[in-house]
């Protein structure tokens, strides 16, 4: 088991396909998609696109910036990069607080029991 400094860290070491969990960047939008706090963190457009196709691995617009903070409404291209603004003094925006907090405890319990999404291969490890 890897241990990370930040929850965003890990979001990144996620992000990248590289662990051994098989977790990826689209498992991750998926999930993020599919958590009912989505409206705080995540453009409406770009949730569809991730609940109706399985390719959006961070961007079909290399410019698209599909999340944002519900503090301050900057925007973000990865949900790494949403994670790593929260836990830093930008802005007011805590981890442990408001919709992010609840994204990520679903995101928690995504990665245990599976998204109920098509396609989605949260918590099943992948050989």
């Amino acid at each position: 088991d890897r241990k990370f400094t930040t929850y965003g860290g890990m979001m990144i070491h996620l992000e990248s396909g590289a662990c051994e969990s098989g977790i990826d960047i689209i498992d991750l939008n998926q999930a993020a998609a599919a958590c009912y706090q989505w409206k705080k963190y995540l453009f409406k457009e770009y949730r569809i696109y991730q609940q109706t196709r399985n390719e959006f691995a961070g961007g079909f617009d290399i410019k698209a910036h599909p999340y944002f903070c519900p503090t301050c409404d900057t925007t973000f291209p990865k949900l790494s990069s949403l994670f790593q603004h929260v836990e830093s003094p930008a802005c007011d925006q805590r981890l442990n607080q408001g919709g992010i907090a609840k994204l990520k405890r679903f995101l928690k319990k995504a990665a245990r029991v599976g998204v109920r999404l098509p396609g989605s291969r949260m918590g099943k490890r992948r050989r």
